[in-house]
Order: structure tokens, then C-alpha cells, then sequence
């Protein structure tokens, strides 16, 4: 794949070699206003207010805040002020002003988060070591995991929607590469590696060029609803290797309260394209054509007046899936004592 992409960007080489044009670059140099705001259910708005510069400017590199910004808040065309805590469906303006800068403004509406309809866990254990002791339980798990997730779509309009699956321990640990300074025992686990091919809705917004060239996705899991619109769609997510590490003092099976936390994010338009705008010039082929020479730049996304920043809003849920019993089974099959 990696031949293949070099062939792609060496045969318009050959054939445009020699060939170029002469331009001016309309970029405008004044700084402007950029806001950037993160609007969540029951939260207040975030907002930060800073300004543009030239990349050159190595000055404003290291400062480009604005000391005289006022912000101002709407909330479904009434003002409001910055205690008001946002709720799902209000549709929020943000607005900046500075006598340096100017004017800017931007707006978006908090998504009504959708949740699953139905969550189906299946894990496949790889592989368990247990240790027991005289009040004390140490155990090493891997498995696989199969997480199938059935969302129903309103339909209404457009919907965008980002996926991620988190752990919860009984103590909070967190695995030691992670934490590197702390020394004393803990339990911790792991949600293991995404199988990005088990779940095809991950790359609707890859290219085909990119799918030629073998682009791979990593670490993104969002997408629309374009495949089923108003309709069910089932999610498969296949986690690979996860881990769950247990070293608990007593052997009680109340120290089990092993967790998997699968959340649904509903993202305003702001959102899914911003986060889309990120991954094209990190991962996709476009940036590198466009360095090449063979297509146009990719502009940064803004909905934000001076076009620069981004008021996005998210509204999320949850699904817990608990662990205990599974982790009974195994260790009692194993001959632990709990």
C-alpha cells in the first residue's frame, strides 16, 4: 500500500513537471477575534476568547490573548447570563467584542443525546492467572471483547455521533505506564485495541483514495447517520487484549465492581466537522496532495464570523456494563477462592 501511494503522487509529477503558475497570496494579516466554546448539558458555556496571527510572529506565538474581550450569551434569541447552565435542545450565540479586534460571533444548538436501545457484551477469555492468598486476591485477565450497540435515530435531521468505551475500578487505578510514579499495588484494567474493520461506519468519511492507498483510522470513532436515517443501526466493536489486572487485599467479591462504560456522544454539525477537519489534515491524503502541489489547501473549519474558532456542543450517554459476575466465573473455574 505504501508503493501504491508513492506511484499516486509520482504520475502527476511526471505529467505536470515543468508546468506552474504564478500567484499572489489574498491572505488578509490583522489579527481577528477567535472563539472557541464546548457547550454541554447542565454546564455552563466554556468560553475562550484569544486572536489570530501570522505564523511568522513568533511573539504572538507565545501570547495571543485578549485582555479587553466582553463575551456575551444568547440562549434560543434570549439573553443570558454566565451561570445559566445549557440544557439539550437550546440553540446558544456566543458573541465577542474587543476594540482592538473587533467583532465575533458563532452559534450551534445542544443536541438531545440519543442513547442505545440495546447493549449486548460478549467476551472471550484469552488468558488467566490467579493467585490467591490468605486475604488477598491477585489476578491477570486478557479477553477479547464483542460489544454489539443498537441505535435508534430520530430522523428529524442530519445526526452526528461519536462513540467511546471507558473503565471503571473499584479503587480508581489506572495501569502503571500511565501513572508511572505510583508505587503501591492497585487494580487496573484495560478497554484494549479498537478493531476498526469489525465496524465499517468508522471510515464513511475516508475516501476512496485513501481506502486504496491504505490509509488506517485510529483512535476515531465518529460518523452520521447517512446509512440509516431514522432508522436502527447495530455497532460492532471489537476490542482486542483488553486487560483487567485485580491485586485486592480482601477476597470479597464486592471488590469485583469491575466496569465498562460504553458512552454515545450526539454532536451538533460544529462538532463532527471540526473533529472531521482534524483527522483530514492529520491522517488524510488530501494534506499531502495539497503539499505536492496537486490540490487545494485544507482550509481550517470555523463557524465562527472572522473564521476563526469553533462553538461546538455535545450531549452524551451512557451504558454501564458490569463485570462482577463474569469475573466470579472465571476465577471460581480457575480455583480461586471468592
Amino acid at each position: 500500500m505504501e508503493l501504491l501511494k508513492k506511484i499516486i503522487y509520482v504520475i502527476p509529477t511526471i505529467l505536470l513537471t515543468g508546468c506552474y503558475e504564478e500567484y499572489k497570496l489574498d491572505v488578509n494579516p490583522d489579527p481577528v477575534l477567535c472563539v472557541n466554546s464546548l457547550i454541554q448539558p447542565d454546564m455552563t458555556a466554556d468560553v475562550k476568547v484569544s486572536r489570530t496571527w501570522l505564523y511568522t510572529d513568533e511573539e504572538a506565538w507565545q501570547n495571543h490573548g485578549v485582555d479587553d474581550a466582553t463575551v456575551s450569551i444568547t440562549v434560543n434569541g434570549d439573553p443570558v447570563g454566565s451561570d445559566y447552565l445549557m440544557k439539550e435542545g437550546d440553540r446558544v450565540k456566543i458573541s465577542a467584542d474587543s476594540k482592538r479586534y473587533g467583532r465575533a460571533e458563532g452559534e450551534t444548538t445542544l443536541p438531545v443525546a440519543v442513547r442505545f436501545s440495546d447493549v449486548k457484551f460478549t467476551p472471550e477469555l484469552k488468558y488467566l492467572l490467579v493467585s490467591a492468598y490468605t486475604g488477598s486476591l491477585y489476578a491477570d485477565i486478557t479477553l477479547d471483547i464483542l460489544i454489539e450497540a443498537t441505535i435508534e435515530d430520530p430522523g428529524e435531521e442530519r445526526n452526528y455521533y461519536q462513540t467511546e468505551l471507558v473503565t471503571k475500578t473499584p479503587t480508581g487505578g489506572i495501569p502503571p505506564w500511565e501513572e508511572p510514579d505510583v508505587t503501591h499495588p492497585q487494580s487496573w484494567m484495560t478497554t484494549g485495541q479498537l478493531d476498526y474493520n469489525a465496524e465499517p461506519i468508522f471510515s464513511e468519511h475516508i475516501s476512496l483514495i485513501e481506502t486504496v492507498t491504505g490509509e488506517e483510522l485510529s483512535n476515531e470513532t465518529f460518523f452520521t447517520d447517512k446509512r440509516f436515517d431514522g432508522g436502527k443501526y447495530t455497532l460492532r466493536l471489537r476490542y482486542k487484549d483488553a486487560s483487567i489486572h485485580i491485586n485486592e487485599k480482601n477476597e470479597n467479591a464486592e471488590k469485583l465492581d469491575f466496569k465498562y462504560i460504553l458512552k454515545l456522544g450526539t454532536l451538533s454539525e460544529s462538532y463532527y466537522n471540526r473533529i472531521n477537519y482534524d483527522w483530514q489534515t492529520e491522517n488524510g491524503i488530501a494534506v499531502d496532495m495539497a503539499d505536492w502541489g496537486f490540490g487545494d489547501a485544507i482550509w481550517g473549519y470555523s463557524n465562527v464570523t472572522t473564521g476563526a474558532g469553533v462553538i461546538a456542543a455535545k450531549s452524551e450517554s451512557e451504558c454501564v456494563i458490569e463485570l462482577r459476575d463474569y469475573l466470579i466465573d472465571w476465577i471460581r473455574a480457575a480455583g480461586g477462592n471468592i
